[in-house]
């Protein structure tokens, strides 16, 4: 389940022919030129979308294929539900983020600033002294952010993707320091609302000291 967790500490995206980052658009995206106007969208969408509901198709470049639920709430909650046999959440609703392994039955934390989370979870996003813009692109209606942090668990790189009209995160592509790329596929998106405190607080079906 290493694969789950590192989804959530390199943050997750999705498989070439999905809708958001292929390995084309990962190429487009790693050239090294950066326009500041496309950084600046990005960052208005994302401190506009300060409540996100949506389905996730999760793929590994290794064939895994996962599915589920994912929650946020900025600042700082979040939830990511996988579908059965998995049955792994992955969950946050302060300063720590925690996964359930539900396999292993195991509680896993991670300090929240140790995770490259930022994009979903800080009460601003902004491009901080710690966070690196390595490229950007723009194609076909979408475009493109990567970016690195300083200081995180797995040393690597995100790429956010964005459709332009209707303006949607479609997801994001992480790839860490040994090459390895997780991908997500952010359906049926929904931004705005209000999600129950209690999606946020769950309790996994072991002592969170059992790990």
């Amino acid at each position: 389940m290493r694969a789950l967790f590192f989804a959530v500490l390199a943050m997750l995206p999705l498989a070439a022919g999905a809708q958001g980052v292929s390995a084309a658009d990962r190429g487009q995206a790693d050239r090294g030129q950066v326009d500041q106007a496309v950084v600046d969208r990005a960052l208005a969408y994302l401190n506009a979308a300060r409540v996100i509901n949506a389905r996730f198709i999760q793929r590994d470049q290794h064939g895994g294929r996962w599915t589920g639920q994912m929650w946020v709430a900025r600042p700082g909650q979040l939830r990511f539900q996988y579908d059965p046999p998995e049955n792994d959440v992955i969950w946050s609703n302060g300063f720590i983020i925690k996964h359930f392994d539900a396999e292993l039955e195991t509680v896993t934390q991670v300090p929240r600033d140790m995770t490259p989370a930022w994009f979903l979870l800080d009460e601003h996003v902004r491009i901080k002294e710690d966070v690196q813009v390595l490229a950007t692109a723009e194609q076909g209606g979408r475009y493109f952010v990567t970016a690195t942090q300083t200081g995180v668990l797995n040393d690597g790189r995100v790429t956010l993707a964005f459709e332009t009209s209707p303006a949607r995160l479609l997801g994001w592509a992480a790839t860490d320091g040994d090459g390895e790329v997780i991908q997500v596929d952010l359906v049926d998106l929904k931004v705005g609302g209000v999600i129950p405190d209690e999606v946020f607080k769950y309790q996994p079906p072991i002592p969170e000291n059992g790990n």
